[in-house]
This record gives structure tokens, sequence and C-alpha cells, in this order.
């Protein structure tokens, strides 16, 4: 039973104001208490232990806005639900509904037409202390020079895969499979699919190609040499000046759960409609 929501939005977009009206409008027509409303700002700062208890989180704005929301609750070790509503330039994860919709949405949402996805977190952390960072779409090892070349050696569950040149390497959750990594070469996986992907930035070997890991196993990266760079879920950014040795593991006892209501979100279109998967590109000269 859902009485009482926190709205967060991206603080600029049209769509997403717009969106905020409209859901603050069918929620209080719905009888259902809006405690807060707050554009995503200077979101590093922001506290949810600080601010009333909700049954459920509305994430309003794009992919970018959704991871942000949900580290917000992973800070907080808050375990609210989150419905993300598509207001960004992207919309992989979230749901598409357009202003003449949302009371229909809500009342799907009322009447329990929904699917619930746990979805897993993942975390980094050194070899050599307890420093973790929880991540839920990537993290990216990369170089700091331009010029430079980083020699990356990998190891699944303690055996070396091996070593190898290049500007990086990326370790993509399967939701995350459709950002850096697929630019990246990397495979499209099942959103829900319990595995994560390793995928190199230009390496210098032509015989290199993604992996497709257990989230079970652990996996382990050493940069060796040049300065390089570690970003988090594209949130964070940790300057290495030398060799260290990072872990890669399914983070045990803490996972996020996102809604989506029925008819509104489904990864197979986004596959077919995002990606133009099974189109045909013809140009045509009408000269």
């Amino acid at each position: 039973m859902i009485n009482k929501v926190g709205i967060i939005h991206h603080p600029t977009r049209k769509k997403a104001l717009a969106l905020v009206d409209a859901f603050r409008n069918v929620f209080h027509t719905e009888s259902i208490e809006v405690s807060f409303i707050l554009p995503l700002e200077d979101w590093q700062v922001l506290d949810l232990t600080a601010l009333p208890k909700v049954d459920l989180l509305v994430s309003i704005g794009g992919d970018g806005t959704l991871i942000r929301v949900s580290h917000l609750l992973l800070n907080a070790m808050l375990t609210v639900p989150i419905w993300p509503i598509a207001a960004g330039e992207f919309n992989f994860m979230p749901d598409r509904i357009d202003v003449s919709k949302v009371h229909d949405a809500v009342q799907k949402l009322k009447l329990g037409s929904i699917e619930k996805w746990q979805r897993p977190v993942m975390e980094i952390s050194t070899t050599t202390d307890e420093k973790k960072s929880l991540f839920i779409n990537d993290v990216v090892f990369v170089k700091d020079k331009p010029l430079d070349i980083l020699d990356i050696s990998v190891f699944i569950e303690d055996e070396i895969v091996g070593t190898v040149k290049g500007d990086g390497i990326v370790v993509a959750t399967s939701a995350g499979s459709t950002a850096y990594s697929l630019s990246a070469g990397g495979p499209i996986v099942d959103s829900i699919a319990p595995v994560y992907v390793v995928s190199m930035l230009n390496p210098h070997h032509i015989t290199i190609r993604p992996i497709v890991v257990s989230m079970g196993r652990k996996t382990k990266i050493c940069i060796n040499g040049k300065p390089w760079h570690l970003l988090v879920d594209g949130l964070s950014d940790t300057y290495f000046d030398s060799k260290r040795c990072l872990q890669v593991t399914l983070a045990e006892g803490i996972s996020l759960v996102y809604i989506h209501v029925d008819g509104y979100y489904s990864w197979i279109d986004n596959i077919r409609s995002k990606f133009h998967w099974g189109s045909r590109y013809v140009e045509s000269d009408n000269s």
C-alpha cells in the first residue's frame, strides 16, 4: 500500500518539471501524500535520512538522474522502492510516461499492476585496505594522459586471465552493458542477467574481446605504471599515480528495488527502438 511518496527530479528539463506538476496533482487527487519534492542539484550533500519517510521514491529525469537517486538511497542505507520516470536524453531505464498518461500510470500503480525488479549492487575495493565503493552501472579504469599506455592485468577468482596494454578497462553490470561498455565493443546483456562484463578500452592486441563473468565471481584488476583514474558510475573520479590492484565483487546483502508500471516499460522495445536492432538503413538518392 502506497500512502506517501517523495519526488526527486532533474532541476531544469522542461519535461521533468511538467511531469512533476502532473504527478503532484494526480497523487493529490488519488489521496497519496507527496511528502517532498526536490530538484536534484547539489545531490552529494542531500541526506535522505533527514527527510520524511516515504513508501515510494519517484525519480523524474534520465538514466543519470536515476543513478544519482539510487546512490542517495545506498548512502542513506534505505530500502525504499524507486519508480523511475523518463525525462532525459537516452531514457533506457525509466518508464516512458507522457503527461497525459500520468493518471493512468498512477491508477495502475495503486492497483498493483507493476513489475518489481530487485537490482543487485556491486562493489569495488582496494586489496590493501577496507575502502569500498558501490556501483550499479559501471566502473572505468582509464589513463590520465592521452599518449600514455597502461599495463592492465586481469584476474578472475585469483587466476590470471592476462596482461594487456591499452587505454583502460570497463567493468559493467548487466544493466550498465548498454552504456560505456557497449561503446567499447561489449555485448548487450539482458538487464536482469546475474553477470557483469569486462571490456578493454582500445587494447593493443587484436584478439582481446570482452568477457562476461558470473556475478558470483570476483575479478581483480591491477594497473601498472602510468597515472590513471577510477570512475565509479560516472559520479566520482579518483586519481592514482602508482600501481594499484582493485577487486570487483557482488555487494552482499545490498540491492535496489525499481518498479515499472505495466505498459510503460519494455527492455526489448528499448533494444529495438533505441539501438534499431533489426532495422535496415537504406539511403536513397532522389536526385
